[in-house]
């Protein structure tokens, strides 16, 4: 009320003023200024902070308006996480850590009323450093060809899932395994490709995450990450990394790894190709019911007492091809007797299909007596284990199959001989039907 009351007595001064003038023109007096409302930056219209983040301040003049104070906007709230207009003449900025090597920016706007300014700030990335020289007792290795698969977010959401493959000569021309060869195999999380028809793996740091907390920025411990070699009869064997990192700078990726005790340092440099992998819903690629023939195989069981950790003895019967891993079939059935772990039971009985855990969908159940049915270890890729038929040709598997329902029954003959009868179903829409029926020595 005081305000009006006092535009009123303006108002009754400066008319009282006009009507005297028109009889004095002597007594004329010039009405006194206003303010105009103005809003003016103090501070550059773009201003520039470190990957670090921290506090930014804008100073701003705003004119005509007493005390009053602005407000502030923000389009990149991930950037800007906090504003702050509270004193007069500031609008202070709270930016997070930038955490990848790309730069990026936020917009805010200061305005009041009708009236606004916008003030951009540019967040530098992270400097991907160069990886430090090999330590002395680590074995340099040149890489000379990369394979790379990229499964998009369909690990978590928000992130990019690679996983590559680095070799010196371990691939021939037909893609198939070079005997006597080493792989070193890395399974990454980092931020989602921006073009999916020319994947890259973006620049910046990985390290090893035993823990598996899904973070930017870290290579997997799913069993994908490790080292491996083929020998010179083409068996594989694969040792999960102790500890890694791998840098990648532009086409440089440098990792630098430990594995069964031992260093490894790996440099690929050069263009490389990503292939761009969606996964199928099933594991089988059966189209038609199939009845085992193990005539060329040999096979061998073991004992890995309570490996799943479950309180019930694991067994595996393993069934390769006699010209060696890679060849022809190979069938495993992976599963489980009774608590006594130490394999005093035998591995005889009746078993049924354990199943997969319907949250979990890269665990199998555990039940005594049955059999681990076979599953991906990762829900985004053909990385397989459990109870498995698959087809090889030159190193290559053109036909798999998961035992993912029905029945096993191994029995002990008196000749030393075990007969195995196998009716499963794979986990294709319809299910095809696996069968075997086998007697021989293990």
């Amino acid at each position: 009320m005081k305000k009006i009351f006092t535009l009123l007595g303006l108002l009754l001064s400066m008319t009282f003023m006009a009507c005297e003038s028109v009889d004095n023109d002597e007594n004329i007096d010039t009405p006194p200024t206003t303010d105009i409302l103005t809003l003016e930056l103090k501070t550059d219209s773009r201003m520039s902070i470190s990957a670090d983040g921290g506090i930014l301040t804008i100073a701003y003049e705003l004119n005509g308006a007493g005390d009053a104070v602005v407000n502030a906007t923000t389009n990149n709230a991930d950037m800007v996480t906090a504003i702050d207009t509270a004193n007069q003449g500031l609008v202070i900025l709270s930016i997070s850590q930038n955490e990848t090597t790309e730069s990026r920016e936020a917009s805010i706007e200061i305005s009041y009323g009708a009236l606004s300014r916008v003030v951009v700030i540019e967040q530098a990335g992270v400097v991907a450093e160069e990886p430090s020289q090999p330590s002395d007792d680590a074995k340099v290795i040149k890489a000379n060809q990369f394979k790379g698969s990229y499964y998009g977010e369909r690990l978590i959401g928000g992130l990019g899932h690679y996983w590559i493959i680095l070799t010196d000569g371990g691939f021939a021309e037909d893609g198939s395994v070079v005997r006597g060869s080493e792989y070193f195999r890395v399974d990454i999380l980092g931020p989602m490709a921006n073009d999916v028809d020319n994947i890259r793996i973006p620049d910046g740091v990985y390290t090893l995450d035993l823990a598996n907390n899904l973070f930017e920025y870290t290579i997997l411990n799913l069993g994908n990450s490790d080292y491996s070699y083929v020998d010179e009869y083409g068996e594989g064997w694969a040792y999960t990394f102790e500890s890694a990192q791998l840098t990648v700078v532009g086409n440089k990726l440098v990792l630098e790894a430990a594995a069964e005790g031992k260093k490894y340092n790996v440099t690929y440099e050069g263009d490389y190709d990503i292939t761009y992998n969606q996964i199928s819903e099933t594991v089988s690629n059966l189209t038609s019911d199939v009845a085992i023939d193990l005539s060329n195989c040999s096979g061998t069981v073991k004992s890995f007492g309570d490996f799943w950790h479950c309180g019930y003895c694991n067994w595996q019967i393993e069934f390769v091809d006699n010209k060696g891993f890679g060849q022809g079939v190979y069938f495993v059935i992976d599963f489980l007797t009774d608590t006594d772990i130490t394999g005093g039971s035998g591995f005889e009985g009746t078993f049924k299909a354990g199943g997969i855990d319907a949250e979990a969908k890269t665990l199998p159940l555990f039940d005594e007596y049955s059999f681990i049915s076979g599953h991906r270890i990762s829900d985004d890729s053909d990385h397989l284990m459990g109870s498995l038929y698959m087809v090889y040709s030159e190193s290559r598997c053109i036909s798999q199959a998961p035992l993912h329902d029905g029945q096993i029954v191994i029995t002990k003959n008196s000749d030393g001989t075990h007969t195995i009868v196998v009716d499963a179903t794979d986990d294709a829409q319809p299910a095809n039907r696996i069968t075997l029926n086998w007697t021989g020595r293990l």
